[in-house]
């Protein structure tokens, strides 16, 4: 049976016949006597009645004795806080310092104590996975996107190149201070972008004019150029005409990309060693891909 605090409960007993002397004790939840007396017949019915209030939750138990009729039997009543207030209680509709369901979902709570465990309860978990990946992302790059305009002709044969670019610079170094070509990208303007992993497949080609041998490579930057560091080895020719050049692989050449505009970006350096110039020019199925993840 159902009961609630503070709220007086009747129990009932029929006993087949008239006038009898039937006594009740009732034991709360510690099963200690908490009331006693002689049942009341309602009328000359043969059905005794006894009133009686829990002021406690918990098993409750009420003993009925009598002698003639031979009589001795009991009920047993659970006491709580009322069955809407159980529930609430049960959901955590009322947080009293230890988030449950209700808190998580409807209420809310103060996490700041919650700590971080990837092994541990579902809000440590949680508070894990807060800290660490707030939100995972791969990007695919084509890095000469946005020098590519007007109709596509191409049927995957015959991809198209940028404007050529002539460089006489004459040293690796100089080439770094005045690239052939160069993309950068905004990321994340809010948050610094942590690295997972990076793959670039990257083409080219490449020729010299007046002789001498032309060079080559690729470079990156996760900090708005601050910092470079070089995606490809020294690529090189000698021809008059264009040679198509290729890099694929999988690095991972930074481990974060700063937070703010154009912090990621991708340049080729070209130089000519005893010849007039080297051109290069780049081919627009060139791409980055980066598997990357914010966090707090």
């Amino acid at each position: 049976m159902g009961a609630k605090i503070n709220e007086e409960i009747e129990t009932k007993l029929y006993a087949y016949s008239s006038g009898k002397t039937i006594t009740y004790y009732v034991y709360d939840e510690s099963d200690s006597v908490h009331a006693s007396g002689t049942m009341s017949e309602i009328g000359s019915s043969g059905l005794y009645t006894a009133a009686w209030t829990p002021d406690a939750a918990g098993t409750w138990t009420v003993r009925l004795d009598c002698s003639s009729p031979y009589i001795h039997t009991g009920f047993v009543y659970e006491v709580g806080r009322g069955q809407e207030a159980d529930i609430e209680t049960s959901i955590g509709s009322e947080f009293d310092g230890t988030p449950d369901i209700y808190d998580v979902i409807v209420t809310g709570y103060d996490s700041s104590s919650t700590t971080s465990n990837a092994d541990g309860s579902l809000l440590e978990r949680l508070e894990h996975l807060k800290g660490v990946v707030l939100d995972t992302t791969d990007t695919v790059l084509y890095i000469v996107a946005e020098d590519q305009t007007g109709e596509i002709t191409d049927d995957g044969g015959s991809p198209a190149y940028t404007i050529e670019a002539s460089k006489t610079v004459t040293t690796e170094a100089a080439a770094e201070a005045d690239p052939a070509w160069s993309e950068d990208w905004t990321i994340s303007s809010e948050k610094q972008v942590n690295i997972q992993s990076m793959f670039a497949n990257l083409y080219f080609g490449i020729k010299t004019t007046g002789g001498g041998t032309g060079y080559a490579k690729w470079q990156i930057s996760g900090d708005g150029g601050s910092n470079w560091y070089d995606m490809t080895d020294n690529l090189s020719t000698t021809t008059a005409s264009y040679v198509s050049k290729q890099r694929m692989g999988s690095k991972k050449w930074f481990s974060t990309i700063s937070s703010g505009t154009n912090k990621l970006k991708v340049r080729l350096c070209a130089w000519i060693d005893g010849g007039t110039s080297v051109e290069t020019k780049v081919r627009e199925d060139s791409y980055l891909r980066i598997t990357r993840y914010k966090t707090e």
